[in-house]
């Protein structure tokens, strides 16, 4: 007798037990899913597929500097017209060893393996499409005055330097978390485009005057042009650089597609792709 209810007790703490860790564990999911703010990951859209991500440098037309244009070519894999919007970043990343005069005078040694300065990657300049990045914007107020406290006090002491651009992993956080300022874009399905959404620009065409001075001062502001089909949307993003004494270009492209629609975790499609060597057609 004693020995059936030893092991009833024995059977009851079990699954009180097993009851009360798995309440736990319940709690500790629904906790951890709150207040997520940003997921690096994008979530699979069916709706969306991406057929290409393609580029090309040419001669701006004003003389004065080069365009680095990306195509991206998207597919409506749904019946009715979806919405989305998208950022398109361009960046030279170069390693701090680069751009560090110091490391001019007093090479790394190459009997080291690892080059701190050689792993960390700095954003020399950036292209926003559609609207242009503010670094303090993405720093933030505190780590903004602690960068330009830092900057200025290199400034006194007669050193050579300029002032810094947040990192790719900096902006790219930056973006995913704050797509509101993302370019609109539809997607349209069996019912294609009315006649005055086929082709979407923000071209500033020559005024007159500029057309009698040969000149074309607008020609930066155009940014984006947009090709809408049935089924099918073709996006350029024109991302405009200005010759200039060591001249370089664009060395990576970032693209990040969203769902609007979604209260959170927006990020539906994001690549980033370096194109280092990208020739200039003439």
């Amino acid at each position: 007798m004693k020995s059936i209810a030893k092991f009833s007790f024995i059977l009851l703490f079990l699954i009180l037990g097993n009851g009360i860790s798995g309440q736990n564990n319940a709690e500790k999911e629904s906790k951890g899913s709150e207040g997520v703010e940003y997921y690096p990951l994008a979530y699979y859209d069916d709706r969306l597929l991406v057929k290409e991500v393609s580029f090309f440098r040419r001669h701006a037309d004003n003389g004065k500097g080069e365009f680095m244009d990306v195509m991206v070519e998207l597919e409506n894999r749904d019946f009715d017209a979806a919405n989305f919007s998208i950022y398109i970043l361009a960046v030279n990343e170069t390693p701090l060893s680069k751009v560090d005069d110091r490391r001019e005078l007093v090479p790394f040694p190459k009997w080291r393996q690892f080059d701190v300065e050689e792993e960390t990657k700095v954003v020399n300049f950036q292209n926003l499409v559609p609207v242009k990045l503010d670094s303090k914007n993405v720093w933030g107020e505190k780590k903004f005055a602690e960068v330009k406290k830092n900057y200025d006090e290199k400034i006194a002491k007669g050193e050579k330097v300029k002032f810094p651009n947040p990192n790719l992993d900096t902006l790219v956080h930056y973006l995913t978390n704050n797509p509101k300022d993302a370019l609109p874009i539809v997607l349209y399905g069996e019912e294609g485009p009315a006649k005055d959404k086929v082709l979407i620009s923000n071209f500033v065409p020559q005024t007159a005057e500029d057309l009698q001075k040969q000149k074309h001062d607008t020609l930066s502001k155009h940014t984006y042009t947009i090709y809408n089909a049935k089924y099918k949307s073709t996006i350029f993003s024109h991302h405009y650089t200005e010759y200039r004494p060591g001249y370089f270009t664009f060395n990576k492209v970032v693209v990040l597609i969203f769902n609007p629609q979604k209260e959170k975790n927006k990020l539906v499609y994001r690549k980033i792709i370096d194109i280092n060597g990208l020739k200039l057609v003439n």
